[in-house]
Order: structure tokens, then sequence, then C-alpha cells
């Protein structure tokens, strides 16, 4: 879909520039379609580039926070995968 990728170019081109607010603010509306769509492994990668962005900005409790959720979510996707018979 066009809206995801192009929130997705946006957040990584303000991000190149150290544009850091509005990389934030597109990759959170990025977040919102990854999310809602179930696609786990791009959802991930918003993560990262989050963690990125608070880390330039040096706030790095806000780094941790976002991977100590990230970890939990993939530990979660982990358990419900064992469980699946597909």
């Amino acid at each position: 879909m066009f809206t995801d990728s192009m929130h997705m170019s946006l957040n990584i081109a303000y991000y190149n520039t150290g544009n850091y607010g509005l990389s934030k603010e597109h990759l959170d509306k990025a977040k919102i379609f990854y999310d809602y769509t179930g696609d786990i492994e791009t959802f991930g990668l918003c993560d990262l580039n989050l963690i990125n962005i608070y880390r330039y900005n040096n706030e790095f409790d806000k780094a941790f926070e976002v991977l100590n959720i990230s970890k939990e979510r993939y530990e979660k996707a982990k358990i419900y995968l064992k469980k699946c018979t597909c």
C-alpha cells in the first residue's frame, strides 16, 4: 500500500537529514498501519528505527523502553508460533 511506504520513506528521509522529530512522526503513522495489518516484521523494523531516533537524541531511557517492549512482543510471538500447528 502506498500510505505505509510513503511514511516509511519520509521517516528515513527525515532521519538521514537529522530531523528526528518529523522522522518519528512519520514512523508513528507507519507503525499504526503495520500494527493494523499484523505485519510483525515491518513493525519490528519500525521499533528498530525508533530506537535509533532516541539514541541519536540521547534519549537512552526511551530507547531501552522501546527495546524491552519489542523484546516482549517477540517473546510472545515465539510462544504463539510454537503452539501453532500450521
